[in-house]
């Protein structure tokens, strides 16, 4: 397990090697397999045992993952729209899921590996932006190549999830200071995500409240903090993505969006493809619009919106469904800073999704995916004399 979690933040750094990622896929599928197998009953009793008790923790999350990934299964196997890299994708996160629902103890054990890959790719794509840029513009240039990364938002979502590694599980000292309110912001607030600017802000609030409530010992304010952090992104989410369904592009809010949250440009032309995505969603069979299998794939870049109009009125109650599940099993994670890492990767992960689509994206998804597991309970322990 600490090999696995040292190897995925530096394996997304090579995008271009696509065979790392299904390197990687088979590391976690043996992972799985090999913990399940530790598990094992050694009697019909205990089978019979381990049954029950699987049956009774059951959760509404794993019941909406089950969905989709029937759902995606059938919209690959019976059409051609699909991709068999794209499946894999969406596939290989939801496997994280299971990873995180069945060797949470292990990963937690673990977590201080997550902090030491984290300095190695914060610095190394700090390290490229300096050769990059020469010593004159090192500090004033804005990057939008991604650095390692092939995309700018990439890039600042690898900062992103380095900043919460580090703050959460590294070690104190000078170091750990400079990474977290120095060089992560300094390689974020130079690129040309915009999203992820805003997303930092509410990281280091989420933060600052994490180190408040163990300065002050009590836990009952911070216990609301992810419900309403989630509250107010629905808020943003559904300004963003109401003119696609009112035809209203011109209102004071998206201007006040195209102003603060993304570019101009870069949202407008999201407007025109959402509306063309939803005037064929419009148009479709009802089995479409309910589970949104069809021989036709629609293409969005919004997450919320490519669920919608691919996986129809159904999928996105399952996926509302999910993040509200996982938002009240989060809270009452007996593990707090598990709790908190939780909050921050699921506010940065479902950002992002308004400007692109996270779970296509290894390197986006699979760290959401796995706490969002490891949250669903305690975790089923390994046996005394492993």
């Amino acid at each position: 397990m600490s090999i696995f979690l040292f190897l995925k933040q530096i394996v997304d750094i090579f995008y271009q090697y696509r065979f790392l990622d299904y390197v990687m896929v088979i590391f976690a599928f043996s992972l799985l397999i090999y913990q399940l197998w530790l598990r094992r009953p050694d009697n019909k009793t205990e089978f019979i045992e381990c049954c029950q008790k699987t049956i009774k923790n059951i959760t509404i999350t794993d019941i909406c993952i089950c969905y989709f990934i029937i759902i995606s299964s059938l919209k690959y196997f019976l059409y051609s729209t699909v991709s068999l890299e794209l499946y894999g994708k969406i596939m290989s996160a939801f496997l994280m899921f299971f990873i995180g629902r069945f060797c949470k103890d292990r990963i937690e054990e673990c977590s201080g590996m997550l902090a030491i890959s984290a300095y190695i790719v914060v610095y190394a794509n700090l390290i490229y932006r300096y050769f990059y840029f020469g010593f004159d513009k090192f500090l004033t240039s804005k990057v939008n190549d991604g650095c390692f990364y092939y995309f700018d938002t990439d890039l600042s979502y690898a900062m992103l999830i380095g900043l919460v590694f580090i703050a959460m599980y590294a070690r104190n000292g000078i170091l750990k200071f400079i990474t977290v309110f120095i060089t992560c912001p300094f390689m974020i607030l130079h690129s040309g995500a915009d999203i992820q600017k805003v997303l930092l802000v509410v990281t280091y609030i989420v933060l600052f409240v994490f180190i408040g409530e163990r300065a002050v010992k009590r836990r009952r304010i911070s216990d609301y903090l992810l419900p309403i952090a989630l509250l107010l992104l629905c808020v943003i989410l559904v300004g963003i993505i109401s003119p696609v369904f009112t035809n209203d592009n011109d209102s004071t809010l998206i201007k006040i969006i195209n102003r603060w949250v993304t570019d101009t440009n870069n949202i407008s032309d999201r407007y025109i493809e959402w509306q063309k995505a939803r005037y064929v969603f419009d148009n479709s069979s009802m089995l479409w619009k309910c589970i949104g299998v069809n021989d036709s794939m629609v293409q969005v870049v919004n997450q919320y919106l490519h669920v919608f109009f691919n996986y129809g009125y159904i999928g996105m109650i399952a996926t509302l469904l999910i993040i509200i599940s996982s938002t009240f099993s989060a809270i009452h994670t007996p593990v707090r800073k598990t709790f908190y890492v939780s909050i921050m990767l699921a506010i940065v992960f479902l950002g992002t999704c308004i400007v692109i689509n996270g779970m296509d994206r290894t390197q986006m998804s699979w760290f959401v995916m796995m706490y969002v597991g490891m949250v669903q309970n305690k975790g089923i322990s390994i046996k005394e004399n492993v």
